[in-house]
């Protein structure tokens, strides 16, 4: 399909449809909530670049804008318990890694992290206390671990691989959370 007519597809373990779920539109990602009833989807505009972020009701193809305003809101992941969504924002005050509740009335976002350097969330430990993220680009992109159970006046993110020098992404932990599953070298 074009860039503008993509559709959120469920589909099973051996690849075959199974069924779309709401309408039509230029996304780029969806990824599902931990009870698989709904998706956080990005939307892309083509004329700005700029990515939205929407949520996906998968029972009644529910679809509904989950952050509002011109800025640039991407690499969205679901918090353990379904509660919240994590999410990279550009905003021009604040550029950085937020969180917000994903119950359909919050608009309250707290800011995780801030940093002028670009920041993409990829995972949760199984107990939702530590958030894996990227942060960097191209062949600067490192992974980093940010204790999220912590104050925010002494949550210090630790680099998960010091002295690495290749390019790291797509990190997640291991169900036990002894290990990290991630990608090295850069996406084309």
């Amino acid at each position: 399909a074009n860039r503008g007519e993509r559709r959120v597809t469920i589909v099973d373990k051996s690849g075959n449809d199974i069924r779309d779920i709401g309408p039509s539109g230029p996304y780029a990602t969806a990824r599902f909530s931990p009870n698989g009833l709904r998706a956080v989807v990005s939307e892309e505009d083509f004329t700005t670049s700029i990515i939205s972020l929407h949520l996906l009701e998968f029972e009644r193809s529910f679809f509904s804008r989950f952050t509002a305003g011109p800025d640039d809101e991407r690499s969205a992941i679901w918090t353990v318990d379904g509660a919240g969504i994590v999410f990279h924002s550009n905003r021009p005050n604040a550029a950085g890694i937020y969180r917000r509740g994903a119950g359909g009335r919050s608009t309250d976002d707290e800011l995780l992290l801030a940093d002028t350097v670009a920041l993409a969330p990829t995972g949760f430990s199984s107990d939702g206390k530590r958030l894996l993220f990227t942060k960097g680009s191209g062949p600067d992109q490192r992974i980093w671990i940010l204790p999220i159970d912590e104050p925010p006046q002494t949550r210090k993110p630790v680099q998960a691989f010091p002295g690495v020098s290749v390019a790291q992404l797509q990190a997640r932990f291991s169900p036990d959370d002894k290990w990290i599953v991630y990608a090295e070298g850069s996406i084309p």
